[in-house]
């Protein structure tokens, strides 16, 4: 369902733009950027960096948004004893980095040869990546961070364990129904049916906004392929970006945060003809309960 192309590139290529005190520079390995340093908190060898990243395109396409949340990338910094062992300009440019800094590179298509042969990059001269440090971690803090996130992780486990039987039994009544005719759906002009369990009341789902969804998908035949309450953390994406499948972009803004609703998608608007072997044949249609956490 999710679309990390872009992200695989930015271990090879980045980074980010700024407002005030912007140096052109250029990293050890040969590319030229931007650096504007706002901070004074600075970056130590082995710290870790969190930091939000958009991709666009020559054309002014954003390809790739990851703004603060939980999809932030995170790198550590190499150090003496743990250099880098291969060209990573993205760590190469903020080793000079502080708190708040902003870096922006411009990384020209025929640099990224794997990028070049994807159809998705046609006709673009270069991408550009644009980040801003977040947040700067030494080795035990980011360790006491992924501890506290790990017991919340369980947590969560633990109590949708009690819930997902009921899920399941749920979606077997409804896709039961749904194909006997005996369900009520409603329809968008895209082919999408869909059934609202609970609108929300909170933040509207939009487009180009960040959202956090649990959901519990199977195919036509009830048999799960994939859901989030048992990994314990929704899915978080941001709309209208086509960063997961066109179903969801369409479905997910019906609701509001703490709504909830079973989507039942088209194969055009899943995985197409081919499917998404070996859990999703061709042709499936798909159907999702869904719950939307958060909308930023």
């Amino acid at each position: 369902m999710l679309n990390r192309i872009l992200i695989c590139f930015v271990v090879i290529s980045m980074v980010a733009c700024g407002q005030t005190g912007e140096k052109e520079m250029i990293t050890p390995s040969g590319f030229p950027y931007t650096h504007s340093k706002v901070g004074t908190e600075k970056v130590n060898p082995g710290d870790f960096i969190s930091f939000t990243l958009k991709i666009e395109g020559s054309d002014g396409r954003v390809l790739q948004d990851l703004p603060e949340g939980p999809n932030m990338p995170i790198m550590q910094m190499p150090t003496a004893e743990n250099p880098l062992s291969q060209t990573n300009p993205i760590l190469e440019a903020m080793e000079e980095a502080s708190l708040g800094d902003t870096f922006v590179i411009t990384m020209p298509i025929d640099s990224l040869p794997n990028v070049k042969s994807n159809p998705q990059f046609a006709g673009l001269e270069y991408l550009r990546y644009t980040s801003v440090v977040i947040d700067i971690q030494d080795e035990a803090a980011r360790k006491a961070a992924d501890e506290e996130k790990r017991l919340e992780v369980e947590a969560a486990i633990a109590a949708n364990a009690k819930r997902i039987p009921e899920i399941d039994e749920m979606l077997i009544t409804t896709v039961k129904d749904y194909k006997s005719g005996k369900l009520k759906t409603e329809t968008l002009d895209s082919g999408l049916k869909y059934v609202i369990h609970n609108p929300g009341d909170g933040v509207q789902a939009e487009n180009g906004k960040q959202v956090s969804v649990d959901y519990y998908g199977v195919t036509m035949d009830n048999k799960m392929f994939d859901n989030s309450f048992r990994r314990g953390s929704p899915y978080t994406f941001t709309l209208g970006r086509g960063e997961v499948i066109k179903g969801w972009d369409l479905g997910i803004p019906l609701l509001k945060t703490g709504g909830s609703a079973t989507l039942f998608i088209p194969y055009q608007l899943a995985y197409g003809e081919a499917g998404s072997p070996p859990n999703i044949g061709p042709k499936a249609e798909l159907v999702f309960y869904v719950e939307l956490k958060d909308v930023k």
